[in-house]
């Protein structure tokens, strides 16, 4: 990752200058990690750098906004997130084309029993984990995860601040953390 002093660096050599080389810095500090992050979502190794290339593509098109950028880092992240999530959107609806129109090979992978049951453990260890949460912090970790909250709004209808909110997020993803390695090994 990139030092905050050499990033705002970059963004201006980017935005002022059009300098190509100093996209390629930009790109090359953060590409492992955004490839990484498209990968988690998309779980597919060409589509995933695809998906950092695309984005890296629309910063260079958008290059005379980009010192209006305040955390660069952020900004890539979720950009990487939408990205794959778009991507996972419209895929969706190729896998649901209809056979007649489609000429491709379906290729069917079905789960081994031992799969199913190594999956249903997970959840079952995952669901523990949730339910030995304080109570407070189960209920952060549930409306931010399961009901998509952003911690705004869970700050606003708990009555509590935004920093308390990701404490608790930040605690719960800890511990969860702990729980699934252990039950790994």
């Amino acid at each position: 990752m990139l030092v905050q002093n050499k990033i705002e660096s970059i963004l201006k050599r980017i935005s002022r200058e059009d300098d190509e080389n100093a996209l390629k810095e930009l790109f090359d500090g953060y590409y492992g990690k955004l490839f990484e992050t498209a990968k988690f979502y998309v779980s597919d190794h060409s589509a995933a750098q695809e998906i950092v290339s695309d984005v890296f593509i629309k910063l260079w098109n958008n290059r005379l906004n980009i010192e209006k950028i305040n955390n660069v880092r952020s900004y890539l992240f979720v950009a990487i997130k939408r990205q794959s999530l778009n991507y996972l959107r419209d895929n969706r609806k190729k896998l649901h084309q209809s056979l007649d129109e489609s000429d491709s090979i379906i290729v069917v992978e079905l789960n081994s029993p031992e799969k199913i049951l190594l999956s249903r453990e997970f959840v079952e260890v995952l669901n523990r984990a949730i339910q030995e949460l304080p109570s407070k912090c189960r209920l952060v970790y549930s409306l931010v995860k399961d009901n998509g909250m952003k911690y705004q709004e869970v700050a606003e209808t708990l009555n509590i601040s935004v920093k308390t909110v990701e404490m608790h997020v930040g605690k719960a993803l800890k511990r969860l953390k702990i729980a699934l390695d252990s039950y790994e090994e």
